[in-house]
């Protein structure tokens, strides 16, 4: 390919050049920048060092006619051509009185007597230094158009003869324009700006040449990478150069192969995953960002009984009769799951809708999972049901129980002992009875969602503090020690509904008391989670008779108990059913560890407070 084709085909070869010729251009502009500034600066300290060796000369001729060992004659030759030897302007200021007193100016070129008066007022201004035998240079601005001048000060120090006393006795100032001084270096400048002009023309050709050598191949690479993006993956680079561009086509050549074979297992993968999609139970359904269907399958034709229409039509009537498309595309646009439960045909159908990302995270569509939990809504339902009923089965002998007051409190019952076992059979079958009733409540209304659960700053301390101070009472009258393992500890602020935390916890204390014997010990402790930073867990440990393997993994259970004749009483088997469901409605965990004959422990984490909490 020639340079002409190359220049007017290959973009990238014009920005290489434009981008060579830019870098060039500014190197030669930096260059000359540069150039001019330091040669400035170099240029005036090679002047500041000039007019200080001259100063020095001058200073020691003066000092030597101040001290008559000079004639006058020879001294005024001498100062009468200094101005031109050192071109520049020279001024004498002479500070003791002899035969010697009158100060010398001489200029090289003609002073207005403004300008020498103007010199003078500088030269007074930096004159300390100078007596204090200091050698000063510095620069100032001049006459009207204020040019710049270069100044040097060089002080006149004389000797004494006979005492070897050395007195500054007057200065010297040589004095030149900065615009005379960067004369010098314009041609210097120019010649630099020519040699690099020069080298730019000279390098342009080769460089050009180079660049279409180098590109040549880069160019027959991306025509093969073109027809591989067309699907044509016959085509190979020639990959002769032992250089970048030459592991370029080789790699280019590598992926044509890796791509082919991947497209191969992509089908063959894409054709394994439809089968286990349409094996499913339950169904699916995929659309994509424009609404249009990506999958269905069997299981949802089935559900919807539209197993005779195509895919599209069966499509759009489960997207009407399910009112699929607004929460679809509300998933898709705020990225959050969403889950919707309808009605169809006597049926319950669950829908769980989530997005559907690529690799990077971006949104590519949604899919819906469908299932049919109509047979799991009855079945608790029907577990429902059997709470209410219950309830309002053991209201009725509640009420009749409690009857039996009315023949005591009227003195039918007249034997002092059948009166105090009558009120002890109705307290405590009454007390039973309320709490069984008390706990169905309570647990039904967990499930209808109507308990309060919203969060609170809690102080874990004064909790605990409590709890163990309305305790420790009742479990000594029972024999048991109970020990609060928090007291003393340092313990964070707690972010969880007050009452359910404490609710949880008298569950739990209280079941720990059926099943702890006398002289045992029941320990409360609160401590930091093993694995999760934002949360704590409580414990709640007894030495009682521990729970059997085969019982700890329905204990939580709604009705379940274990063998009534290992606890003090017989309760109600729904206490640690509400504790794990205040814990699940509270976004917590409840969990046990327990050896038969060994005590156990139970443990359920709680959130602590962190500021950013409520917006959570």
């Amino acid at each position: 390919m020639s340079l002409r084709q190359l220049s007017s085909n290959s973009v990238f070869f014009r920005r290489i050049v434009v981008l060579l010729i830019g870098a060039l251009l500014l190197s030669a502009l930096l260059t000359g920048i540069i150039y001019n500034i330091a040669s400035n600066i170099i240029f005036a300290n090679i002047k500041e060092k000039e007019y200080t060796n001259r100063a020095s000369t001058i200073a020691e001729i003066t000092a030597q006619r101040y001290l008559g060992n000079m004639s006058p004659v020879i001294y005024d030759n001498i100062m009468a051509k200094t101005p031109d030897l050192v071109e520049a302007t020279v001024i004498v200021n002479m500070y003791r009185e002899n035969d010697f007193s009158a100060s010398y100016q001489s200029t090289q070129d003609p002073k207005s007597p403004e300008d020498l008066l103007e010199i003078q007022e500088i030269i007074t201004k930096y004159n300390y230094n100078v007596m204090n035998r200091k050698v000063t240079s510095f620069q100032e601005k001049l006459g009207e158009d204020k040019e710049a001048y270069l100044f040097v000060g060089y002080p006149i120090i004389a000797v004494d003869p006979f005492s070897q006393n050395r007195s500054t006795i007057g200065s010297v100032y040589i004095l030149s324009s900065m615009a005379d001084i960067r004369g010098n270096n314009t041609n210097l400048t120019f010649a630099l700006i020519l040699a690099s002009s020069l080298a730019f023309l000279l390098v342009l050709t080769p460089l050009l040449l180079a660049v279409q050598k180098l590109l040549a191949p880069l160019i027959e690479t991306k025509n093969v990478a073109q027809a591989m993006s067309r699907g044509d993956f016959s085509q190979r680079a020639q990959a002769k150069s032992q250089d970048e561009i030459g592991d370029l086509a080789k790699a280019v050549n590598d992926l044509a192969d890796d791509l082919d074979r991947t497209l191969n297992n992509l089908m063959l993968e894409r054709n394994r995953l439809e089968q286990i999609l349409n094996g499913l139970s339950e169904g699916i359904l995929a659309v994509n960002t424009e609404f249009t269907l990506m999958h269905i399958n069997p299981a949802l034709l089935a559900l919807f009984s539209v197993e005779d229409k195509s895919n599209e039509a069966a499509f759009a009537e489960i997207v009407e009769v399910c009112d699929l498309k607004e929460p679809i595309q509300r998933v898709m646009i705020l990225r959050e799951g969403e889950t919707k439960n309808l009605k169809f045909r006597s049926r319950s159908i669950t829908i769980k809708i989530d997005r559907l990302n690529d690799n990077k995270g971006n949104v590519y569509g949604a899919v819906a999972l469908f299932r049919d939990t109509t047979e799991a809504d009855q079945l608790e339902q029907t577990r429902r049901d059997y709470v209410s009923n219950v309830s309002h089965e053991l209201r009725t002998p509640l009420t009749a129980v409690r009857g039996l007051v009315e023949p005591l409190a009227d003195g039918i019952v007249k034997r002092e002992e059948d009166r105090v076992r009558y009120y002890n059979i109705i307290l405590q079958e009454t007390m039973r009875l309320s709490r069984l009733i008390d706990d169905m409540m309570t647990l039904s209304r967990l499930q209808a969602g109507t308990v309060s659960v919203e969060p609170q700053i809690i102080d874990a301390a004064d909790l605990l503090d409590g709890l163990s101070y309305k305790y420790k009472k009742s479990m000594e009258s029972h024999g048991i020690t109970f020990v609060n393992l928090t007291a003393g500890k340092s313990l964070p602020d707690l972010y969880m509904n007050e009452d359910r935390l404490e609710q949880i916890l008298v569950i739990l204390l209280d079941n720990a008391m059926k099943y702890t014997p006398e002289n045992g010990t029941i320990s409360l402790d609160l401590t930091p989670h093993a694995s999760a930073a934002d949360r704590w867990q409580f414990s709640v440990r007894d030495t009682g008779v521990g729970i059997a393997p085969e019982d700890q993994d329905f204990i939580f259970d709604r009705f379940y108990k274990v063998d009534k004749s290992r606890g003090r009483g017989e309760g109600t088997g729904l206490g640690l059913s509400i504790a794990r469901e205040l814990c699940e409605q509270t976004g917590e965990t409840i969990w046990v560890r327990s050896k038969p004959g060994e005590g156990s422990t139970f443990f359920f984490t709680v959130r602590i407070y962190r500021e950013g909490n409520k917006h959570e």
